[in-house]
């Protein structure tokens, strides 16, 4: 049987493809378990990929919520903590789902635009929501705290000296003007996450 060069070709891109699939689940398995040691090691000089966010535009993202779709009535620590946590405005959603890749030890942080638009994140992200919001509806900057709940590691919006979170275990509390490089820091220079497929 005669083969033309065209087929041959595509026969051996066929197993080329076919041995890219098996190296990548090979290469993929490794790297979800090294995935928090390779993201802190990123360096922005390294990042060429312009989807990545730069610490300024998580900066300015986090000064420019619009929140303008929440309703104007919510503006009491009471009622923001209510609203960030009703599942019904942001469903909990792990950093793993939200990346797309296997659980691990490494805290995604999002500023509140990417959680809104996805009505998802886990607690510093709801937490980082209801702070921007606090902000824009009562002109007040709150702090985050970081610390345990029931033995797990947890975060809760602290507006001006209410946080809402029984048996919580304050470890550490970063200020509100320093949020926008702690957000930038804990996305290990990964960028922009997808948005829920939910």
């Amino acid at each position: 049987m005669h083969v033309t060069e065209k087929e041959r070709i595509h026969f051996l891109l066929m197993r080329l493809s076919a041995f890219k699939m098996k190296l990548g689940k090979i290469i993929l398995a490794g790297i979800s378990m090294l995935l928090p040691l390779l993201l802190t090691s990123c360096s922005d000089a390294e990042n060429s990929d312009t989807s990545r966010k730069t610490e300024w535009e998580i900066c300015r993202d986090w000064y420019n919520f619009d929140s303008t779709k929440i309703p104007l009535g919510i503006d009491t620590p009471v009622g923001i903590d209510d609203f960030v946590k009703d599942e019904n405005n942001i469903k909990y959603i792990s950093d793993g789902k939200i990346l797309g890749i296997p659980s691990f030890n490494f805290n995604f942080w999002s500023v509140p635009s990417e959680t809104m638009a996805r009505h998802g994140g886990d607690c510093e992200d709801r937490a980082l929501v209801g702070l921007a919001l606090y902000y824009r509806r009562t002109g007040k900057k709150g702090s985050l705290l970081l610390g345990k709940y029931k033995g797990d590691g947890h975060a809760v919006a602290n507006y001006c000296g209410e946080w809402y979170c029984s048996d919580f275990k304050k470890e550490r509390e970063i200020p509100w003007n320093d949020l926008p490089s702690e957000i930038y820091h804990h996305r290990g220079n990964l960028g922009q996450p997808p948005a829920s497929k939910e």
